[in-house]
């Protein structure tokens, strides 16, 4: 229940923030006040699994999941992600979930704390309403998720772990007619499909989110490899590495 209402709120500032930022490609980040040095030479960057999904609006403006769409969508975001990396001297170790694993699981519990502390960076540092931010927390940027992660460094012998989270929309044919008629009648503008991520990079010594990125484009497809592939440079924009 907590999770879903934690999600539900992310999904609301999201949209907010979509919202607000009028350009076609926007992105908005920050960096750990702390950041320590990189390790010399080549550096080991846990990915986890990729929470990445593309939807279809309806004339109604509800978004339906596309199952082809995100699988398409998932495979060039991790092209993308490897061919960043190998420029940047890192190699991504993929993170394989433990079989069976229980809830209460370790691992388990460090994805749903990311996904906790990831819905208050989002809530306090990106929202305009000030009754989701936190005064401590206004001219600092010092998320941490705790030792708990260096359970996943001596696993994967990695330095980082690197969350990435996607969301692409795009309306359909009915949707983009009424689109067209509406504006045209009334100077109303209705919002068709839009992308929308946030990513972080977190050192798996100390458990600090070293950097946060968030991202939104009106044009980006995520479903083609060449956008794909922009949209996720621009999401590792200014990544710490």
């Amino acid at each position: 229940m907590l999770g879903t209402m934690r999600g539900a709120l992310r999904g609301v500032v999201l949209a907010s923030l979509a919202l607000g930022m009028a350009a076609c490609t926007q992105t908005k980040s920050f960096v750990h006040d702390q950041v320590p040095a990189r390790p010399d030479g080549s550096v080991e960057v846990l990915l986890l699994e990729p929470d990445i999904e593309l939807s279809e609006i309806s004339v109604g403006g509800i978004a339906f999941p596309k199952a082809d769409w995100t699988e398409r969508g998932r495979s060039n975001v991790n092209a993308a992600l490897v061919q960043i990396m190998e420029q940047k001297d890192a190699r991504l170790i993929y993170y394989e979930p433990p079989a069976d694993a229980p809830p209460e699981h370790p691992y388990n519990q460090i994805l749903k704390l990311h996904e906790a502390v990831g819905s208050e960076i989002l809530n306090h540092k990106y929202s305009n309403n000030s009754f989701l931010t936190l005064p401590t927390k206004k001219d600092k940027f010092d998320w941490t998720l705790g030792p708990e992660v260096q359970q996943l460094r001596e696993v994967y012998a990695a330095d980082y772990a690197l969350f990435v989270y996607f969301r692409d929309s795009f309306a359909t044919g009915g949707r983009v007619a009424m689109m067209v008629v509406v504006g045209a009648l009334t100077g109303v503008a209705i919002p068709g499909g839009f992308q929308v991520g946030y990513a972080s990079l977190v050192d798996l010594d100390s458990g600090d989110i070293l950097w946060f990125n968030v991202l939104f484009s009106e044009v980006g497809d995520l479903r083609d490899a060449g956008s794909a592939a922009e949209a996720t440079e621009d999401l590792l924009d200014q990544l710490p590495l």
